[in-house]
Formats: C-alpha cells, sequence, structure tokens
C-alpha cells in the first residue's frame, strides 16, 4: 500500500517544478501564469503609479508659480522622489526578477535626494554665514539620534564652518557608499545569484553604518536649523523623506519574515516570493501616494509671498 500523502505529493511536484521560496519567475513565467486576483493586484499597482504621477503634474505649475527661484531646482527634485519610487515599484510588479535593480534605484534616488534635503534647508538660511551669524550659541549638538549615546561627553555649542562641513561629509558619503555597494551587489545577482546569496549578509554592516551615519547628519542640521525657523517646516520635511527609506527597506523585510512563517502554495512560477513582492510593492505604491500628496502641501512654504513680507519685516 503506498503510503504517500498529499503533502508529499506537493512537494515532490514543487521539486520537479524546481519550486522553492526564495525562486523567482520571469517576466514571460509571470505573465503567462497571471490568476485574476494577480490581474487585480497588477492593475491596481498601475492605477497607484499613475495616480502618482498625475498628482505631481497637476501640483508642477502651482510649486512653479509659487517657489521662490531660489528653492525651485531642489523643491521640484524632492517632490519628485515619490513617482520614481512608485515607478520603480510597478515596474518590480512587472518584472519580478527586476527587484533588485528596482531597489537600487529607488535607494539611490533616495540617497541623493538626502544630500538635497541638506542644500535645501542651508539655502533657506541664505546660506552658511547668514546662519551662523544668527543661530543661538547652543544650536550644534552631536548628541542627536542614533548616535547620542556615543556623543554623551559632548555639550552643545555654537554652529561654525566645520560643523557644516562635518555634517555635509556624513550625508555626503551615503550616495557615493551605498552606490559603490548596490552597484558590487546587482553585478553580483545578474553574474552569479550563489555567491551573492553568500556574500550579501557581509554588505550589511557597511550598508547599516552608512544609513546610521546619514541619519546622524540629518538629525543634526534638522535640530539645529527647525527651532530657528518654524514656519519653513523643515522636521516635516526631512520626516516625509526619510518615510522613503523606512518603507523600501523595512516593509520587504517584515514580508520577507511573514512569507517565511507562512505556508503558501508553491506551484511555480507563483511562488511565495512572487506573492510577497507583489503585496510589498502595492503597499509601498499607496504610500506613494499618500507622501506625495503630504509633500506637496509641506513644499508650499515658503512661497515668493512669504518670502518678500520677510524681507519688508
Amino acid at each position: 500500500m503506498n503510503n504517500t500523502t498529499v503533502e508529499d505529493f506537493e512537494a515532490m511536484l514543487s521539486d520537479a517544478d524546481g519550486c522553492s521560496n526564495d525562486v523567482i519567475p520571469s517576466f514571460y513565467e509571470y505573465i503567462s501564469a497571471m490568476t485574476p486576483m494577480l490581474m487585480g493586484l497588477t492593475a491596481l499597482g498601475g492605477f497607484l503609479f499613475l495616480l502618482t504621477v498625475f498628482i505631481y503634474y497637476r501640483n508642477l505649475n502651482n510649486l512653479v508659480r509659487r517657489t521662490p527661484k531660489e528653492f525651485l531646482a531642489r523643491t521640484l527634485l524632492l517632490c519628485a522622489i515619490y513617482q520614481i519610487v512608485s515607478a520603480v515599484a510597478f515596474v518590480s510588479i512587472l518584472v519580478p526578477r527586476a527587484i533588485l535593480l528596482c531597489d537600487t534605484v529607488a535607494h539611490l534616488t533616495f540617497a541623493f535626494c538626502t544630500y538635497q534635503l541638506i542644500g535645501l534647508f542651508i539655502d533657506y538660511t541664505a546660506g552658511e554665514t547668514n546662519y551662523i551669524k544668527q543661530a543661538n550659541r547652543d544650536a550644534y549638538s552631536l548628541r542627536t539620534p542614533p548616535c547620542c549615546c556615543c556623543c554623551c561627553c559632548l555639550h552643545a555649542r555654537p554652529p561654525t564652518k566645520s560643523t557644516f562641513l562635518l555634517v555635509r561629509t556624513l550625508v555626503l558619503q551615503f550616495p557615493i557608499v551605498q552606490g559603490v555597494l548596490f552597484i558590487t551587489l546587482n553585478v553580483l545577482y545578474v553574474e552569479n545569484y550563489k555567491l551573492y546569496s553568500q556574500v550579501f549578509f557581509y554588505f550589511l554592516p557597511f550598508i547599516i553604518t552608512s544609513i546610521l551615519l546619514c541619519i546622524w547628519g540629518l538629525n543634526v542640521i534638522v535640530r539645529m536649523m527647525a527651532p530657528c525657523f518654524p514656519e519653513l517646516r523643515i522636521r516635516p520635511k526631512y520626516f516625509a523623506l526619510q518615510f522613503v527609506l523606512m518603507m523600501t527597506k523595512i516593509q520587504p523585510a517584515i514580508g520577507s519574515v511573514i512569507v517565511a512563517n507562512m505556508d503558501f502554495p508553491c506551484w511555480y512560477p507563483l511562488t511565495p516570493s512572487l506573492y510577497k513582492n507583489i503585496i510589498v510593492q502595492v503597499v509601498i505604491l499607496t504610500q506613494m501616494v499618500i507622501l506625495s500628496v503630504w509633500s506637496q502641501k509641506l513644499y508650499r512654504s515658503p512661497s515668493k509671498s512669504t518670502m518678500k513680507l520677510s524681507v519688508l519685516s
């Protein structure tokens, strides 16, 4: 009598088809095996992507008309990051195997925008020299997260040119270091996926350290400038950008943990990794719509009218 169970039979089929939690199908395999649910999720992802583009396009003329010329380029770029992240999220739904490349584009876009953000904050104050003249004597402090415990012996002091040089260095290293690391990972992923899987965890300490140093530099300059210019909404603008990193990095990690602890059906090419990727990207697309609307409201200040009033006063 054959004692083979249904679970054993499914496992044999899974092994025969090469199905596992980590297998990601190609674009052709994904399109060929689409179910009504996957079609609905893909259509929803496309709608959310187009919605973020529409929100940006609708507010583009308003931003150009209201924003002072010296802030315009950086403002438009910082408002456009949500559309870029939405675009790569939708591409990763359509082409599942492009997920690492899409994640790299989103991550490096965020890294580039972090430096643009501190540049915009410094522009708001009419330059470093002007800010130093009017800043409080205890405005500069390194005792900020995530390195507040390491600098507990350092006291607040007046900002100087070296202050801004340190902050710029902490933030500028982020796009440079992350660019080198992620390009290397992409080459390994394409050339030898097995080697990529083995060495990825050795890259993590460098990736995490670089992120923490960047966040430290951003926190220093935000805490230094936000109290002096409450009308510029510096802190909310910082959080609006930081949420991009949290959503594109933390959520996929949570999704991987959930998939690893759930019993998904595994009929190649509809693998657990495919479902996890689609669900996570749809969630990210939804959040980008919300952040896009929020950013349009945040960057209404400063406007040309408020700048004229401040000059008159």
